[in-house]
């Protein structure tokens, strides 16, 4: 007797549909993959957000039962009695199984027999699109079983939360509360049918044949990236900077997916991604003219800037807010007209507040510089978020929002390019392949310039770093060590900075 397809097709689960979003390949491997690619430390950090962020909205439902950690078959069981029962109360990770998918929700009000009110909660302080996809996703599975849903809220992080410095979080200031059930009701025949789509996918061999793309990094990267990339040509198209889908598409139907079969005269194609193709097409490093001129027209002193951000996405601090960036540390090497130099720098050291003494400490040091280098876009932006909260500085954050600012990095992205850069931008990775293409330039060494210690080598080492530094179990012989890593890490970036306009200006 041949089974029916309700009874072979391949559950879908949340992970599995949100793959199957990103990338029809990305589902395939996920489903068959024997093993769960590692988290890196960064994606740990976002799973134990969101798992204290549904621990503390669920305060906000003081009578529920949390099925986290109970046995799958037992949580499915124990939801379907909970929700029949029509007994008003909260679930907390409630498994649903129905239309071919697998959901674990956030919150399941009961508020009548087979009747829920569903709560999601997020990390973000605002609805993203995957967002209501997620809800309506949710709804999907939960109807599916029989269950009505009344309502589908979703709670994220309000913006305008400001922190009173305690350990506590009142839930209703914490959190806002945006009901969008017709929204997720909109997408519900789109859902069910990415939902049979899907279940296909994961079946099609012909999925591992298909190239890569901007999808994957958006809207995180994906965990089979470097594999795909070992497979496919040298220069994908997704490494062309700023790559529109619509252009990425019309490419993808031509059957080009190498920056290699791009003409210069390509249709579609920016000044940027025209530089990009002749860099690789001629295996050369191209600098435009205007970066030397922009280079060489700054006013003195010449301040060369690199800031060290702390992001909580839970404030820590007392007049502080949800995702807010505290800046930490800070390294200058600054250049007199007369050719004097030197180097100051600074790190908070301790578990208090580091914004006071930071933005104080740096003001002071750039007050009078002409011309402020920094590398990253979001300079203004981010002291600009500080104004409110931190009135006694004032004076002092104007001064950094009024200084003369020449983004390097910006610069460089908008005219230089070597087939090395893959599409990337990073500080290092500039510097490594300028270095390598062009004269070692004259001057007094760098300080700061040296080795880093292995340990505290990039943005994400240092922010783990200054994480430990916070930390109360934290010895003080540890904290002095990390101190020390920090200063050289964020010396060595500001470091970075001269030797890279030292190269492009030869």
């Amino acid at each position: 007797m041949k089974r029916s397809r309700a009874t072979t097709a391949p559950l879908i689960t949340k992970p599995l549909f949100e793959a199957g979003v990103q990338c029809s390949k990305r589902l395939h491997l996920d489903y068959h993959a024997k093993r769960t690619p590692a988290r890196s430390p960064r994606q740990e950090e976002l799973v134990a957000l969101g798992e204290r962020l549904v621990d503390l909205a669920s305060q906000a439902f003081p009578r529920g039962t949390d099925l986290k950690g109970v046995a799958k078959e037992d949580a499915i069981s124990r939801t379907r009695d909970e929700i029949a029962s029509g007994r008003p109360g909260a679930l907390f990770h409630a498994v649903f199984q129905g239309g071919g998918v697998e959901v674990v929700c956030d919150i399941a009000l009961v508020v009548g027999p087979n009747e829920v009110d569903l709560f999601e909660v997020k990390a973000g302080t605002f609805l993203k699109p995957r967002h209501l996809t997620d809800v309506a996703l949710q709804v999907h599975a939960v109807e599916a079983c029989g269950v009505q849903v009344k309502s589908a809220s979703i709670l994220h992080l309000e913006e305008r939360y400001v922190h009173d410095g305690s350990r506590d979080y009142p839930v209703h200031k914490l959190f806002r509360s945006e009901d969008v059930t017709s929204r997720a009701r909109n997408q519900l025949a789109r859902v069910a049918e990415q939902v049979g789509s899907f279940q296909s996918v994961v079946d099609d061999e012909g999925m591992l044949e298909l190239p890569t793309g901007t999808w994957c990094r958006n809207p995180l990267p994906c965990p089979h990236l470097e594999r795909c990339r070992a497979e496919g040509p040298e220069h994908p198209l997704f490494e062309l900077p700023h790559l529109a889908a619509v252009v990425e598409s019309k490419l993808h139907e031509e059957a080009i997916e190498s920056i290699d079969q791009l003409k210069i005269s390509q249709n579609g194609l920016s000044s940027g991604q025209r530089r990009a193709v002749r860099a690789i097409q001629e295996d050369k490093l191209i600098v435009e003219p205007f970066v030397r001129d922009e280079l060489g027209d700054v006013d003195y002193p010449l301040c060369f800037v690199h800031v060290l951000w702390h992001l909580d996405p839970l404030p820590r601090f007392a007049q502080s807010r949800p995702w807010q960036k505290l800046p930490y540390a800070w390294s200058a090497h600054r250049f007199e007209q007369s050719g004097r130099s030197y180097h100051r720098s600074f790190v908070s050291a301790t578990q208090d507040d580091p914004r006071d003494a930071t933005i104080k400490s740096l003001a002071e040091e750039i007050r009078d510089a002409g011309t402020v280098v920094v590398y990253d876009r979001g300079w203004d932006e981010r002291f600009r978020a500080l104004l409110e909260d931190m009135p006694e500085r004032k004076t002092d954050l104007r001064a950094l929002l009024g200084a003369p600012l020449l983004e390097l990095g910006h610069l460089i992205y908008h005219g230089v390019y070597h087939p090395d850069f893959h599409g990337m931008f990073d500080l290092e990775r500039v510097r490594g392949i300028l270095g390598a293409q062009l004269p070692a330039p004259s001057g007094e060494p760098i300080e700061g310039l040296d080795a880093l210690d292995d340990d505290l080598t990039d943005e994400d080492a240092a922010a783990d770093a200054y994480q430990k530094i916070l930390a109360k179990r934290t010895r003080s012989t540890t904290r002095d060590k990390l101190s020390e890593q920090l200063t050289a890490y964020v010396r060595h970036r500001s470091a970075a900075l001269v030797a890279v306009r030292r190269l492009l200006l030869g």
